[in-house]
């Protein structure tokens, strides 16, 4: 330790006046039968990110995204804020479960694993169907006898009907790029008709195996909709009202991913209205289409071919905001608004069409246009001769990006100690990185936003950031500059010459009164050459450099580049001991930078304080922290007791 009065170093420092921490996470993926699973997707949030309904919250990103090694294992450190409390760890491969909340701990276990498979006693040789539709408001029909589905409204693998296919993580990965969470399609053109329609000579048979449930699986557990196809001929279909007179056939009573395990294989039956019965095989020219009943089972313990087994509402329904139970069509005649509720699309790879439904309406404000709400593939023998009839185009696969955001707060005076007002130079950053499906990092995304500058007139301040990586990696740089003659990539986003937030004069943004100037945002991205594994973001390096490129200002214990005038150390306020990897560090122990975290890219910038007013004087638990780190939100200007408002900017 340092001895205060003497400033003679004792032992090593505790104090790593770092806001953030790194903790050791496990997890294992078992699929629904209960093996291990290799390339599941997963991420690890630090706020619920669910909105109402499933919805995901576009403004909360991961902390971490991985992939299951061949083991079903992922074995990492991640970087989080020190006040953190929970962590809400997502498959976000369907078929795993929800999320699962867990407290922060120096070592986080997580076992992963959806909804099993139930299987039936034996096996029915012939076809049955009921006689009498299970609604008093549609022509709706169960093909199933109520012994085939369970008390939670899923059929039994083993029935005539029913078997169970092994989705690949791959596959569903593939899948979830192209209908990923919280982000729209609303450019894509719903009013074309994406039903399906049997190309072959000789017809075919279909399958639809069920995926996920995307819209109801976390914030409405006890929401269950009900997932139906109907057939028909061109023609058959000219207003919304024809919908009365369409035979829709049952294919999931409940499709809440808690009770229905991804992967559940159920064969479509043609209905022959002609002649008033169900076929294996769909003749040519046949179109098939599905609708979703939102809220449509009730759940309540009764056989599956009760009628008071649905809650099925009428022609007048969904309704926008609040009441958006009711029938949602693929075929967009059938829907108030004349736009598809799916959105369907060939997967040749895989030789299927998957079919993704999204739950509310087309003109609500509060539909999120992911159309993940209800997804499942469609499967046809001969293959691929069951197409849509117009397929709405991929326009972007996207890809989650694991991320973190903060606020850097500088002081430009060192090795002196200056006003301490940390003002000298502030920016937001969001650190974003972008991995394969072998946990190894192929880009990462940096955006810097220039806030504040309470240094001198005179002062030229630029800015940087080392990564650690090996510049030889990197294979190109947008956006900012890789710098040369360094072992580890360094990237210069404000150059030595270039007064920081431009020709501004002395103070910007750091005097009461005196009005704000916001500045626009840097992007800079950095794509690898080899990609590379075990990169993490608490080893980022910021800096800023003052008056010369070989005068560098880092976090505690952060070392400098090789450009840096290592002579510097140990001078006036300054006590790094460089044999010891203790840089940037007073005799009180008081660091020259900062690095506060935010929630997302969107949290407001810390409140600094303003100029001239020393940070103990604006966080009034902020020598608490310096002493024993037992306060780890002093830093929170949102909490009583914490500040004085007079202080800060």
């Amino acid at each position: 330790r340092w001895n205060l009065v003497t400033g003679v170093q004792t032992c090593a420092l505790p104090i790593y006046f770092s806001l953030k921490s790194e903790k050791e996470i496990s997890i294992i993926a078992k699929n629904s039968d209960g093996d291990l699973s290799e390339a599941v997707k997963v991420g690890i949030y630090p706020q619920n990110p669910y909105l109402e309904e499933g919805a995901f919250d576009s403004d909360i990103s991961p902390l971490y995204v991985g992939y299951t090694d061949s083991k079903g294992e992922i074995n990492e450190k991640i970087t989080v804020p020190s006040n953190l409390k929970k962590l809400y760890i997502l498959p976000l491969t369907n078929g795993y479960g929800s999320f699962y909340e867990v407290s922060v701990t120096d070592y986080i276990s997580v076992q992963m694993q959806g909804a099993t498979f139930e299987y039936a006693p034996g096996t029915r040789t012939i076809v049955d169907v009921t006689s009498s539709p299970i609604s008093n408001i549609y022509q709706t029909y169960s093909i199933y006898a109520n012994s085939e589905v369970n008390n939670d409204g899923i059929p039994l693998v083993g029935t005539n009907l029913v078997s169970k296919e092994t989705l690949s993580p791959t596959f569903i990965n593939k899948v979830n790029s192209w209908y990923p969470e919280a982000s729209n399609i609303q450019t894509a053109d719903l009013s074309m008709n994406s039903d399906l329609i049997v190309t072959a000579e000789n017809g075919a048979e279909v399958w639809m195996t069920f995926i996920g449930d995307g819209g109801f699986n976390v914030n409405n557990a006890n929401v269950y909709n009900s997932l139906f196809y109907y057939n028909y001929k061109s023609g058959d279909i000219k207003s919304r009202s024809d919908a009365q007179d369409l035979r829709m056939t049952l294919l999931l009573p409940n499709t809440n991913e808690r009770q229905c395990p991804s992967g559940i294989k159920v064969q479509l039956l043609y209905w022959d209205k002609t002649n008033g019965t169900y076929s294996t095989v769909f003749p040519k020219d046949t179109y098939i289409g599905f609708a979703v009943a939102r809220s449509g089972y009730n759940k309540n313990n009764k056989t599956v071919n009760e009628k008071d087994s649905y809650a099925f509402r009428n022609l007048d329904y969904p309704k926008t905001g609040n009441q958006p139970q009711g029938f949602y069509f693929s075929t967009p005649t059938l829907n108030i608004t004349n736009k598809t509720q799916s959105v369907n699309r060939v997967v040749d790879d895989f030789n299927c069409v998957v079919c993704g439904f999204d739950i509310r309406r087309s003109d609500d404000p509060k539909s999120d246009f992911d159309f993940n709400d209800v997804i499942f593939k469609v499967t046809s023998s001969p293959v691929l001769v069951v197409k849509p009839e117009e397929e709405i185009p991929i326009i972007d696969e996207v890809h989650t990006l694991e991320a973190i955001y903060g606020t850097l707060a500088f002081e430009d005076q060192w090795p002196n100690k200056g006003d301490y007002d940390f003002n000298d130079a502030v920016i937001n950053y969001a650190y974003e990185i972008g991995k394969n499906t072998n946990n190894e990092i192929t880009k990462i995304k940096l955006k810097f936003t220039p806030i504040a500058k309470g240094a001198a007139a005179y002062t030229r301040i630029g800015f940087g950031i080392e990564l650690p990586i090996n510049s030889n990696d990197v294979d190109n740089v947008t956006g900012a500059t890789l710098e040369s003659g360094n072992n580890l990539a360094t990237i210069i986003v404000w150059g030595e010459n270039n007064l920081f937030l431009g020709n501004q004069g002395a103070f910007v943004n750091t005097e009461k009164g005196v009005p704000y100037k916001s500045f626009d945002p840097v992007y800079v991205e950095v794509t690898i050459k080899n990609p590379v594994k075990n990169i993490s973001m608490f080893k980022f390096n910021p800096f800023i450099f003052v008056n010369g490129r070989s005068k560098e200002i880092h976090l505690v214990d952060h070392q400098p580049t090789p450009k840096m005038d290592l002579t510097l150390f140990g001078t006036v306020n300054d006590r790094s001991d460089i044999a010891n990897n203790i840089y940037y560090r007073m005799d009180n122990r008081y660091p020259w930078a900062l690095d506060f975290p935010r929630a997302t890219d969107n949290t407001p910038v810390w409140s600094y304080p303003k100029e001239m007013s020393i940070i103990s004087s604006a966080y009034l638990k902020y020598n608490r922290w310096i002493e024993n780190q037992s306060d780890l939100s002093w830093f929170d200007s949102t909490i009583s007791g914490n500040v004085d408002q007079e202080e800060l900017y």
